[in-house]
């Protein structure tokens, strides 16, 4: 019995995960226009931002907070190790020019 590519590759469509992130949450609020609401005042109607659009804006300085501790902790780390690294080398010249010295100097 020959295989056909149903056979190989199923007749299942594939299912896409697609998990709603803040970016294309507000995106939509954006897109539907949502992401403000209109109060009146008086005579005169003001436009401020929706509440929904406000907890997403701070989840996401939430989370961006968050990375930039990361980030400047990897950044630390990083930057210790580098020092290390060209203390390093700085006492690896001086002993390698001290041989030098000692070899050729004779």
């Amino acid at each position: 019995m020959p295989f056909t590519l149903s056979d190989m590759f199923g007749d299942k469509k594939r299912k896409q995960e697609t998990e709603a992130t803040p970016t294309k949450y507000l995106a939509g609020l954006k897109i539907t226009g949502s992401e403000t609401t209109k109060i009146q005042i008086g005579n005169q109607t003001i436009e401020v931002p929706s509440v929904t659009y406000v907890k997403i804006l701070e989840s996401q300085i939430r989370d961006l907070r968050g990375l930039v501790r990361e980030q400047d902790s990897t950044i630390s780390r990083l930057s210790k190790s580098l020092a290390k690294i060209m203390n390093d080398i700085s006492t690896l010249k001086l002993e390698l020019s001290k041989k030098m010295n000692n070899t050729f100097g004779e």
